[in-house]
């Protein structure tokens, strides 16, 4: 399992969805703000647009541009999501050196 796969099941836990939607396309705002912790956490741990797309079945790297500007924003003024996708990278950037 990639460092991108686990930061995805853990992004689960933390936001208490399963980790299937995170990869799917639904509109509730806690799917949202998974899949923008799990975009801005590949980001900044290294990865391209198009390899976060690809590990994470998404069609566009546009999704993935518009994950990590919600999650500038949401890292700003919410704690609790910083604190999430701070997690998330590490976890990302720990299965990368593996």
């Amino acid at each position: 399992m990639t460092g991108l796969a686990m930061a995805v099941q853990q992004a689960g836990s933390l936001f208490g969805i399963p980790p299937s939607r995170i990869t799917e396309q639904y509109g509730r705002r806690e799917n949202t703000h998974a899949r923008a912790a799990v975009a801005w956490a590949a980001r900044s741990a290294g990865l391209t647009y198009v390899a976060i797309c690809a590990e994470l079945g998404w069609s566009a790297k546009s999704t993935v541009t518009a994950a990590c500007y919600k999650a500038d924003a949401l890292r700003k003024t919410d704690k609790e999501f910083r604190r999430i996708s701070d997690i998330l990278a590490a976890k990302i950037a720990a299965g990368m050196a593996a």
